[in-house]
């Protein structure tokens, strides 16, 4: 099994038990289904040319208060790194955005969020891939954040 996407996230504190679960339970969710291996394997060759076991695209998803944004010049960036054939995307989101949402409102924000942001850092870093076709890749990862954002997708 290969594996050539990698997401993860950090969530800064959240005053409200209940908020936080819940947040943290979308999180998970989308990235759960995300990181799925059978759903990588699926599309593996249709995207890579050669057997490569490195992490193509990297995600790291950032729930920050929008103070602390604002305090620490915090922005979304995405880069590619050469000598690991990596592009890392670095997604900053205002907390604040999501808190008085309901867990279904949360979750389709979320990934509307998230997949305008990774699809616009693919598109911009397209030609920098040896071994791995962004465009390609984009429209199956919208479908996969279709079916998270539906809630169609097991807990895993």
């Amino acid at each position: 099994m290969v594996r050539f996407i990698s997401a993860t996230y950090e969530l800064h504190f959240v005053a409200v038990e209940l908020q936080r679960q819940i947040i943290k339970r979308v999180a998970n969710y989308i990235l759960d289904n995300f990181n799925d291996w059978t759903w990588q394997n699926s599309i593996y060759d249709n995207l890579r040319k050669a057997e490569n076991h490195n992490t193509a695209v990297l995600v790291v998803l950032r729930l920050f208060h929008q103070s602390e944004i604002e305090k620490g010049k915090l922005k979304s960036y995405g880069r590619y790194i050469k000598a690991k054939e990596r592009l890392v995307i670095d997604q900053m989101f205002a907390l604040d955005d999501y808190l008085n949402l309901t867990e279904d409102e949360i979750r389709q924000k979320l990934c509307n969020d998230i997949c305008n942001y990774v699809c616009e850092m693919l598109k911009k870093y397209k030609d920098r891939f040896q071994d791995f076709d962004a465009m390609a890749f984009i429209p199956l990862f919208k479908m996969q954040m279709d079916k998270i954002k539906n809630n169609e997708l097991p807990y895993l």
